[in-house]
Formats: C-alpha cells, structure tokens, sequence
C-alpha cells in the first residue's frame, strides 16, 4: 500500500482550510454572543425568560463539532508550519483557545441544565459572564487572521501571497511510504518482523496525523457522552429541583415496604414503593396537574400510581388525588407504586406533558433514579429524659428529637391570648379527661410527628389506636396533651414503622 504525506495537500489547500476556518469560527462567534448576552442580562437583572430546552437553544451539537473540527485543522496546519520552520503561535494559540472553548461549551451546557433546579448567586453569574465574554471576544483575532489567510489580502502583517509562496511544496512533502503487503508463507517469523517494522515506520511517518484523528475521537466521544448524559438522557437524584410548566418540582424522599402504618403485611409477594413529591407553585396562578401520569420503572417494567391506599401509608404523606395546586404555595404528596420485585435499579418518571407527533401522542418524563429508605426491624434502644434521640435511622432519615418531661393529669388549665381590632385579651381554659381516661403532658422538642407512633408501656399497655390527641391549637409550643387510658409506670415506646425507641424516666 502506498501512502503519501499530506504536506503537499495541505499546502495546495491551503486558502480552502483557511475558509472553512473562517466560517467555522464566524458561526461560533455568533453563537458566543447568545450566550455572553444571556448572562449578561441574567447577572444585571437577576432574572431570565425560561423556555422549553434552554439549553440546547444556547448550545447544540453543531456548536460542540465545530469545535472539534476547528482543533483538528489548526493542528494540520501547525504541523504543516513547524515542519516548514514558520511561525507557529497563532495556530498554537488557536489550538489552544478551541480546545478550551469545547470544554467550557460542556460546562455552559451544565450550567443552562442547572438552571432548571438551582439558583445562582450574583458572584457565580457574574464569573459566567466573564467566561462567556471572553470566548465571544478572543473570537475576532482568530477570524480576521483566517479571513485574511483564506481570502488572500495582502495585509502588510499577514502578508499571505508571500506565506503561501514561501511553503513551496518540494519532492519531500510528496514522498510515498511503502508497506509491503507480500507474505512469505516459508518463513512466518520473518514475515511478522517484516510487518512489524513496518508499522513502526508508518506510525511513526504519520505520527502527527494519527494524533489529530485520535484527538478528535476523544472530542467527539467526550461530547457524545456529555450531550447524552446532559440533556437526552439526563437523570435527577432525590431532591434535584427541575422546573416545567411554571411549576419547580422535586423528589424528597421514597421509602420501599410490604407492610402498612400498623405493619401488617399488606400483600402477600407484593411491595410498595412510596414517593413524596413536591411541587412549589410560585406564581399567582392556579395549576391543576396530571401527576397520576407519573410511572415507576422496575428493571423492564412500569408501574402506576394507586391512590385508594391512602389509609395503609398515612404516615407517609397525603395521597394525590388531582389536588389544586394554590399561587405561592408548596405541596407536598406522595404517590403509592404496588411492585412484584425489589431491585437496585428503580427510576420514577416523573410525567412531564404530552405532545402531538402527526396522528401519535408521545408522553415526556423527567428521569429520578431512586434510593428508597427500606424499613428494617430494630430496636434503637432506652432512652432517659433530655437524652438527644437521633432519628436517621428511622423513615425521617433525619433530625433530633428529644423528651425533656412527661406526667399524667386529669385536669390541665392553661392561658392563651386573643387579639381583636388590635386590643388582645387573656382568656383561661382547661382540658379535662373523659372518665376512665387521663391526660399525658409531653414536653418535647422536634418533630412532632413522631407522636403519632406512639405507644405506652406500663401496668396497662395501650397501643396507639387507643391514643388521642387532644391539644388545642391555641396551647403553648413544643408540649402535646394525649388522652389515653388509666395507667401507670409509664414508659413512652415509639414504634416507627418496626423501629423502636423507649423513653423512660
């Protein structure tokens, strides 16, 4: 096979190259000034127009090409310079800055992604500004010089006509290479050598071509990669806001059993996944939306929401059930997903709209891959008064809880103020036990949630079903009146979805 170096192509081609240069950096220099005029604006106002795709609208693949394809030639042409001992620093340079302007394009393209869920503070979008006015403006110096080589002026600087006639194209930029395609059936060990030596001399003869295709096979499957993993195929962690339809959106936790508030088994070979949603509207419209359209993926199969088992997980969170979302409001629900199996891999796709293509609907999600609090029997032990009760280890995942005092009553007498047209009055009140029942006075700091767990240990154990709460609304903060059956020795248990906790004095 016989292979001829590409200096002389190279140099026969070289107001072409130049061109598509200039138009390649022309096209980058207008889609430069997009994104510089975005942050611009974003960074003195501190607001901006949402639209569908934001960021593909600011960068597109063809950006993301152009770039690669830029590095590429600017790499020909130095090697084409350097091996003719010419001045080389505009084409490093270039090298340089093109190389640079498709990493910070992937970056852009995180940033206009996270837009969608994080806010930016004044520092972060003044730094995107810097960036983006840079890559907009460093733009000009390599344009002019590339029109300039590639239409043929004879700027006194640039001086093309003579930059052209000084790279003549001499016997060696047309030397051939040959690789010896003959077998010598008699003598294999030779024929490897032979073979063998010769692929050095070729790699080594086109050693600088072969890094600038090795080179733009990294540009591109880095982009590929990145434009996948970006936009396409994006997929959310819990938590993760994303905003559509003038509404902000998260996942805020999920939780994976078989058994109800109560722990029974629910089904038998059967699972739940349960996922609470929030939904922040912050306009001062109304919304009603479909979020029962949204599905749970298991390995290969999608599962849907059930909202007639609310009674089984009202623990949990308020089933959805097509409320209306209020202006200025944040809403939280959770959606029940009954499953055949349990598996690492579970992704809600959370529904996003639908849209007509000809005569066929195609439905749009939003990708959240899951990490579901699985609920395990555990007893966390005794606890004292004023002990600090972690609670990471049960469905809140999170938080302090602490009993600073407990006692029985049969009659609790409190205070509490009522203002009308701005004069306030003090009024007195009670609480008083039914017969057979006392009053339990908690006080507390936390989450007060948690009492609806509680059971009592004592003389007489009393589960949670036979506890009342019968706090009034106007009653001091961080103290709880439950009404409960007689009895004494009281010990506070806690069963949280089969976690145990005790509280004693």
């Amino acid at each position: 096979m016989i292979i001829r170096k590409p200096y002389a192509f190279l140099i026969k081609y070289f107001k072409v190259i130049h061109l598509i240069l200039f138009f390649g950096i022309l096209y980058l220099l207008f889609r430069t000034k997009n994104i510089f005029e975005f942050f611009k604006d974003f960074s003195s106002t501190g607001t901006y127009t949402y639209i569908e795709n934001l960021a593909l609208k600011y960068i597109n693949p063809i950006m993301i090409v152009i770039a690669i394809l830029l590095v590429g030639l600017f790499l020909l042409i130095y090697f084409l310079m350097k091996q003719k001992e010419k001045k080389v620093l505009y084409y490093l340079m270039a090298i340089i800055f093109y190389s640079l302007s498709f990493v910070l394009y992937l970056f852009f393209l995180s940033v206009f992604n996270n837009l969608e869920f994080t806010s930016y503070n004044n520092q972060s979008l003044v730094l995107f500004r810097d960036l983006s006015r840079i890559l907009y403006y460093v733009n000009y110096i390599f344009l002019v010089v590339a029109f300039v080589r590639g239409f043929g002026f004879n700027v006194r600087k640039f001086n093309f006509e003579k930059d052209l006639k000084d790279l003549d194209i001499s016997d060696e930029d047309r030397e051939e290479i040959e690789v010896s395609s003959n077998i010598d059936y008699e003598n294999i060990s030779n024929f490897v050598r032979r073979r063998k030596r010769n692929f050095k001399y070729y790699i080594k003869e086109n050693s600088f071509v072969l890094t600038i295709f090795l080179i733009m096979i990294l540009f591109s499957t880095s982009a590929y990669i990145a434009y996948r993993s970006l936009v396409t195929d994006k997929v959310y962690q819990e938590k993760d806001y994303i905003f559509f339809n003038d509404l902000y959106y998260t996942v805020k936790r999920s939780y994976l059993t078989d058994k109800d508030f109560y722990g029974n088994i629910i089904k038998k070979d059967k699972y739940y996944c349960v996922v609470e949603v929030e939904v922040v509207n912050n306009t001062s419209e109304k919304y009603k939306y479909e979020l029962n359209n949204s599905r749970l993926k298991v390995q290969d199969s999608y599962y849907y929401s059930k909202n007639n088992m609310a009674s089984k997980f009202e623990d949990l969170g308020n089933v959805y059930k097509n409320q209306i979302f209020l202006p200025n409001t944040t809403n939280k629900y959770i959606l029940i997903f009954e499953v055949d199996n349990i598996s690492n891999d579970i992704v809600f796709e959370l529904y996003e709209g639908v849209k007509e293509v000809g005569e066929e609907a195609i439905f749009y999600y939003k990708d959240y891959l899951l990490n579901p609090y699985s609920f395990k029997e555990q007893d966390l032990g005794v606890y004292s008064l004023n002990d600090p009760i972690s609670l990471e280890k049960t469905l809140y995942q999170e938080g302090i809880f602490t009993i600073f005092n407990y006692e029985t009553v049969e009659l609790e007498n409190y205070s509490y103020s009522k203002c009308e047209k701005e004069i306030c009055n003090t009024y007195n009140a009670s609480i008083v036990a039914k017969k057979g029942k006392s009053l339990l006075k908690i006080d507390y700091d936390g989450n007060k949630d948690i009492f609806k767990f509680l059971n009592i240990e004592g003389n007489k154990s009393i589960s949670q079903s036979e506890i009342e709460n019968v706090t009034p609304v106007n009653y001091k903060e961080n103290t709880i009146i439950l009404e409960i059956p007689e009895t004494s020795d009281i010990t506070l248990l806690f069963n949280i979805r089969n976690t145990i906790i005790r509280v004693k004095k």
